[in-house]
């Protein structure tokens, strides 16, 4: 099995775990901005994972392997430790951290995708990822719940 299969398999893991907390964690909210925002999040994961699971075959044997020890080390790929007994800052910042990491994942994979179709297409997930970024670290975490 190629090993950026393998990568890009554990990715759309990652992707799901996401949602699954998402999810949850927006069902328990009290603030009804707050609780829209994270299934607003919860549905843009759900679409990363089955964005990926599309073009998870595409030139698999061609993507530049000379970067993969980077990739298999990417923080994006470790699991999210974070639960919902966390406090809210505790969990804003473990969210925050993550989507960096993610933002570097795909930005790392599409400087070694094969075509240009998959390069735009994995920098463009790490363009969403950095302006989601950009919208958690602007809202106040003291509102949430």
């Amino acid at each position: 099995m190629s090993a950026i299969k393998e990568i890009i398999e554990v990715a759309i893991q990652r992707e799901e775990d996401y949602y699954n907390f998402f999810f949850a964690y927006a069902k328990q909210l009290e603030d009804d901005e707050y609780k829209k925002l994270f299934y607003e999040l919860a549905q843009e994961e759900l679409e990363h994972k089955e964005s990926l699971k599309a073009v998870i075959y595409e030139q698999i044997d061609k993507y530049d392997m000379t970067r993969l020890s980077e990739l298999q080390t990417a923080g994006f790929l470790t699991p999210l430790k974070i639960s919902c007994e966390l406090s809210v800052k505790e969990i804003w910042k473990a969210i925050i951290d993550k989507k960096k990491e993610t933002y570097a994942f795909y930005k790392l994979v599409a400087q070694m995708a094969p075509t240009q179709k998959l390069k735009s297409f994995y920098q463009n997930l790490a363009n969403i990822e950095l302006a989601l970024n950009k919208r958690l670290e602007g809202l106040r975490t003291e509102d949430m719940c």
